[in-house]
């Protein structure tokens, strides 16, 4: 019985981050990297859920996913600049039907608390 409701808490938890966030484009990322505070973390079978979830569960303002499976956290994004949205072209890991940035490429997200 408790892992039905493990379960249930976890997608009632990807159902709301999948709500509660703003897809603010593709951005420019370096080696010296854009959003930076949370770190780069590497998620095997990725989603844009995953990622939210992650840098809420941090208190970030801003999550970024890149290279199909990678995830970063902060306070702010941009400063290298926006890129062409073709050039956030790589799907996600764990869901091929979303976007996950590209090689120095971050789908940047305004989480909504």
């Amino acid at each position: 019985m408790n892992h039905l409701i493990v379960a249930f808490t976890y997608v009632d938890n990807l159902l709301r981050d999948s709500r509660e966030r703003v897809y603010k484009g593709c951005y420019i990322d370096s080696s010296s990297r854009d959003i930076i505070e949370g770190g780069v973390v590497t998620i095997n079978g990725m989603t844009t859920a995953m990622c939210i979830e992650r840098c809420r569960s941090l208190g970030y303002e801003y999550a970024g996913t890149q290279y199909s499976t990678e995830c970063l956290c902060g306070s702010s994004y941009g400063k290298y600049g926006k890129a062409a949205e073709s050039d956030c072209n790589m799907a996600c890991a764990g869901d091929p039907t979303e976007k996950c940035g590209a090689g120095y490429r971050n789908s940047v997200y305004k989480l909504i608390y």
